[in-house]
């Protein structure tokens, strides 16, 4: 009897979990699972990932409702900080391939040009359903700079989705 308590232990690498059973009597003679003992050696460190995990998931998808129920709840074209936005377009080369252009001038370009996409959104806004509202500006906020032009886009090919769907 002793002999096959040990060959199961040693065979499902639950060992000491008899010796640190709180009432051994309840788990048995055979362990059918890891939830049905206690093992002291493991108890804290598994208590310090999930409270840790706990910590930055609960803060994490509050923040995430509360965007998207703002978001539903103003149902307006969201204002985005272009600089950031332009400042890398116009690093990277600009807007155009205009032999005479600057920094500078595809910054105000870039600025402009989404300035008359909001314009755009702000007359088209009515058109648009709650819902692709909500998932298009999440989407186009994910990666971290937001353009109108981007946001305009998602919710004219989610419109035309809807009509070629029948929705």
């Amino acid at each position: 009897m002793q002999s096959d308590i040990f060959n199961h232990e040693i065979a499902t690498g639950i060992g000491r979990a008899g010796r640190y059973a709180q009432k051994s009597r309840q788990i048995g003679r055979f362990f059918s699972s890891a939830i049905e003992y206690y093992r002291l050696d493991r108890d804290a460190a598994w208590s310090i990932r999930m409270t840790s995990l706990a910590k930055t998931l609960i803060p994490a998808t509050a923040v995430a409702l509360a965007a998207q129920l703002s978001v539903a709840i103003a149902d307006g074209v969201p204002r985005y900080d272009l600089k950031p936005l332009c400042s890398g377009i116009a690093q990277q080369g600009g807007m155009s391939l205009l032999p005479n252009q600057t920094p500078k001038k595809d910054y105000r370009s870039c600025i402009t040009s989404e300035m008359k996409v909001r314009n755009q959104l702000v007359k088209l806004w009515p058109t648009f359903k709650p819902a692709n509202k909500v998932n298009c500006i999440g989407e186009n906020s994910a990666g971290g700079l937001a353009s109108y032009t981007g946001l305009l886009s998602c919710l004219q090919m989610a419109q035309e989705a809807s009509k070629m769907f029948g929705q």
